[in-house]
């Protein structure tokens, strides 16, 4: 037996000539987007498990159509979660630049899903097809900004290893704390990708620290204010504190989730939603509606008697040129929740 959802905002496929397109893309417990811009010019923000390859590649035919060519590739750290299908990316499409954090994730007993993905990359590099922005060696710049046209993708953060004064112990930590995070502004609206980056302890009121203190600190240069944020860490309690979200001030949030680690986070959610942030409950949009709530999740969306299924739950972002603000909503129009 089948439940079907019926949403407020359900978003044609069809994309216009002047608009920008982000589809974050359902990948269960992980993270992959595809963004089209006018031109058209296309960036890839994370890449999610290689168990979700094949929907990761036809979510990106069916936005790029004929294209191939991928202009940017932003992964945000090393973990699998995040960088998994970049193989099967590099075989289906040439991407012509690569931009990650470079902090290897390797374990002698698991299969290193980040040295295939390095060799793929090194693999089209020797070959002249890739430029391979490899944080770990190539100083590019924290405010570097990349042009496509009318719209822009500037890098808010990003490290190989996070600053030593921001104090990050224990080496999951690091990782994230070092996630690459860029804002996309097209016609005055704006996106701001996240990756997993650590800014804050858990616990509801901590302090504002690591990746999202430095981009507070820097926001004169390099502005973070943004219409749409993509939820740092799949909405985790480490990060989206309370004066983070009062700078960037967003009018929608996507949290990329998954039901294994009960994201997002009640207490996320609860200060996204106090009266001095203001983010609306309606506007938290998340990629496991169906997802049975676990002790600490934020119950938003919950179907009772309902389990998620990972790859139905697309989510477009859209910022047409001329409009004062971005459209966000499911891809697809009978979206369904399996008891």
């Amino acid at each position: 037996m089948k439940r079907a959802i019926l949403l407020a905002l359900l978003l044609p496929a069809f994309v216009a000539a002047q608009e920008v397109r982000t589809r974050v893309i359902d990948v269960g417990a992980g993270h992959a987007s595809i963004t089209k811009m006018p031109g058209p010019h296309y960036m890839v923000f994370d890449a999610s498990l290689v168990t979700r390859s094949d929907h990761i590649i036809a979510q990106m035919k069916e936005l790029m159509g004929t294209d191939r060519t991928i202009d940017l590739l932003v992964i945000s750290h090393t973990d699998s979660d995040h960088l998994g299908a970049i193989p099967a990316i590099f075989d289906a499409f040439e991407v012509r630049t690569v931009l990650r954090a470079g902090l290897e994730r390797c374990n002698v007993n698991q299969t290193c899903r980040w040295r295939t993905s390095q060799n793929k990359i090194r693999a089209a590099v020797i070959q002249g097809k890739t430029v391979d922005l490899n944080l770990a060696f190539t100083p590019i710049g924290l405010g570097y900004t990349f042009r496509f046209g009318e719209a822009a993708v500037q890098i808010l953060s990003g490290f190989h290893t996070p600053p030593l004064d921001w104090g990050v112990s224990g080496l999951s930590n690091v990782r994230n704390a070092g996630s690459i995070v860029v804002r996309l502004e097209y016609d005055g609206k704006s996106i701001l990708f996240t990756g997993d980056e650590f800014g804050k302890d858990p616990g509801l009121n901590e302090p504002m620290e690591a990746a999202e203190k430095f981009m507070v600190d820097n926001q004169a240069t390099r502005p973070i204010q943004s219409d749409v944020l993509i939820a740092a860490h799949h909405g985790a309690d480490n990060a989206s504190s309370t004066d983070f979200l009062k700078e960037v001030s967003p009018t929608f949030v996507i949290f990329p989730a998954g039901g294994s680690h009960e994201h997002p986070r009640q207490n996320t959610v609860t200060r996204m939603t106090r009266p001095d942030v203001g983010i609306a409950e309606a506007n938290l949009v998340r990629t496991d509606q169906c997802d049975p709530p676990g002790p600490s999740e934020w119950p938003g969306a919950f179907v009772p008697g309902a389990n998620d299924t990972a790859e139905d739950d697309d989510i477009d972002i859209v910022l047409t040129k001329g409009q004062p603000d971005p459209v966000v909503g499911y891809v697809s129009s009978a979206l369904t929740c399996t008891p």
